[in-house]
């Protein structure tokens, strides 16, 4: 069977890992995603889809699949082959692609992010993540829950929103550092809790500090 041969500006789809180049590119754009965000757990699965385009060169449009150490993941990335023997490809852009439902997997695009980045500040292994993220919603609805029924009042607190929100991802778990905006009452407080999610989705809320007025 003759191979399709890509024409100049046209985009053709040359499958997953089936294509033998596809699959060494879908390798590339993994080990420079690895080396860009210092994860070495990283690994390569497949190339899930593939397709070439003739520029000067080859434009190439993936969605890889990866292994990490908080379940599978998908990547979309665009890579720029330039003509000749000895021409260097170069990763043009990437984005993680979002799981639909969470529920697949015990790690989001938060928590992997979480895991990929490392540490941004003197938070060893913390960093800031989407405060409407699934699962910084679910940790934060654990936490209140935890709150309202720790609540001497006759008055529960009610929560607004989450205002901050850090992760970091371990082996065994997923700790969230939050700061929660609450309605208790007739005044809105903040509140910080650390809540810890295990593998197996089971919430725990270690830490609760003392809730601060917020003036307007």
């Amino acid at each position: 069977m003759a191979q399709r041969v890509p024409m100049p500006g046209g985009q053709v789809d040359v499958g997953g890992s089936n294509d033998p180049d596809a699959e060494e590119v879908g390798k590339y754009v993994v080990s420079t995603i690895a080396k860009e965000q210092n994860a070495p757990d990283l690994k390569f699965v497949r190339v899930v889809s593939a397709t070439k385009q003739v520029v000067a060169g080859l434009m190439w449009r993936l969605t890889v699949e990866v292994k990490t150490p908080v379940g599978p993941a998908e990547y979309k990335a665009t890579v720029y082959e330039p003509p000749g023997p000895d021409a260097t490809r170069s990763l043009e852009k990437y984005e993680l692609v979002p799981k639909s439902s969470h529920g697949d997997s015990d790690a989001t695009p938060s928590d992997l992010g979480a895991h990929l980045g490392g540490a941004s500040s003197a938070d060893a292994g913390l960093r800031t993540v989407d405060p409407e993220d699934p699962a910084v919603e679910d940790a934060a609805q654990f936490a209140i829950k935890q709150l309202q029924a720790r609540s001497n009042s006759l008055v529960k607190p009610e929560l607004k929103k989450v205002k901050e929100a850090k992760a970091q991802v371990g082996s065994k778990s997923t700790t969230f550092h939050l700061t929660l905006e609450l309605q208790h009452g007739n005044r809105t407080e903040t509140v910080p809790v650390v809540v810890d999610r295990t593998k197996d989705g089971k919430f725990s809320l270690t830490h609760a500090g003392q809730p601060e007025e917020v003036r307007h």
